[in-house]
């Protein structure tokens, strides 16, 4: 078996590329970091995909690098030895806005201008960082620092992320 074709197994066919085209997208950012580029890319679309594709990344000891909308500017979804490349801009859906208590819950792919747009509905705004590119995946200007004008609180500073949903290496949801 090969690297695809297991990878084909887990996920299907149309949710696994090697085309060259497509792995060159994914080996550069806005950062100054060397271009370099994953053997292979997939696109989970669910949480239960992502755990199956780290436990045979885990398994096999293949590198694996997850990217959420690409424009990053710290090189940090840039593959050092190759690997998977797991695209997470399909898993966007906002699971849940939480009126009452100013909260919601987003997969990692959600966009800034998706979750501004949503939250609109509810007369609520998301405290994002400043000039946030409209496609930029919330999550990952979060886990970037990316700097906010306001603060969620003088007191806590700016901890916006009150929970996460983590896959571990061997696939465990904690």
């Amino acid at each position: 078996m090969t690297l695809k074709s297991d990878l084909e197994t887990i996920l299907n066919q149309e949710k696994v590329s090697s085309n060259q085209e497509i792995i060159r997208k994914y080996s550069f950012d806005q950062s100054f970091v060397q271009p370099r580029s994953p053997d292979i890319v997939v696109f989970p679309q669910n949480v239960k995909q992502v755990q199956e594709v780290v436990k045979y990344a885990n398994r096999t000891n293949t590198p694996i690098v997850p990217f959420s909308s690409g424009l990053n500017f710290h090189g940090a979804a840039i593959p050092k030895e190759g690997g998977i490349l797991m695209d997470l801009s399909k898993m966007n859906k906002i699971l849940e806005v939480n009126k009452s208590n100013w909260h919601c819950v987003i997969e990692p792919g959600v966009t800034a201008q998706q979750l501004q747009d949503e939250l609109e509905k509810h007369q609520l705004k998301a405290m994002l960082p400043a000039g946030i590119h409209p496609d930029r995946s919330v999550m990952t200007s979060f886990l970037e620092r990316d700097p906010a004008i306001a603060s969620a609180s003088f007191e806590y500073g700016n901890e916006l992320i009150m929970d996460t949903e983590l896959v571990l290496p061997t696939g465990e949801l904690f």
